[in-house]
């Protein structure tokens, strides 16, 4: 890849599932600081020491599994993303799609309906509150939805 990128055939060069110990071999030899990571990455798994770790680097952090596959969406299973979500008239989805873009994620939702895909584009018009970001940030639970993640990330580098 830093090949490519040095011919001018790629722009930029991003990493998926790297945790601290990983990002910090390639920068000990001397490769190119990653453009992005993509981590799984929701209230319920904010994985807060990469996404610091890569923050004060200047590596994006992309996240996907945005919604938590919806695991977290059903009635009464969370109550202060409700509360939130009355106050602002929005969707559990769009409160936490818009948490994501004003923590400065990239944020990636999957969908194959039309109508979700459209309510998911409609966050740029309204903003959270300092007291429901910090409701939102207050849900992290260290909870994966994604089992090869969780192996990845715990995985030891090993040359």
């Amino acid at each position: 890849m830093i090949e490519l990128k040095q011919e001018g055939l790629v722009k930029s060069i991003g990493v998926s599932n790297f945790n601290k110990q990983h990002l910090e071999v390639l920068l000990s030899r001397g490769m190119e600081v990653p453009a992005v990571n993509q981590i799984e990455l929701n209230p319920w798994h904010q994985q807060p020491g990469v996404v610091k770790y890569c923050e004060e680097r200047n590596i994006a952090v992309m996240g996907y599994c945005p919604l938590a596959r919806n695991l977290r969406f059903q009635d009464g299973s969370c109550h202060a993303l409700e509360e939130i979500c009355k106050i602002v008239n929005k969707t559990k989805a769009q409160v936490v799609l818009r948490w994501a873009l004003q923590r400065n994620f990239i944020t990636i939702p999957k969908s194959s309906n039309a109508g979700r895909i459209k309510e998911n584009s409609l966050l740029f018009d309204w903003s959270l509150d300092d007291h429901m970001m910090s409701a939102i940030n207050n849900l992290d639970e260290n909870s994966w939805c994604s089992s090869f993640a969780k192996d990845v990330m715990d995985a030891e580098y090993v040359e």
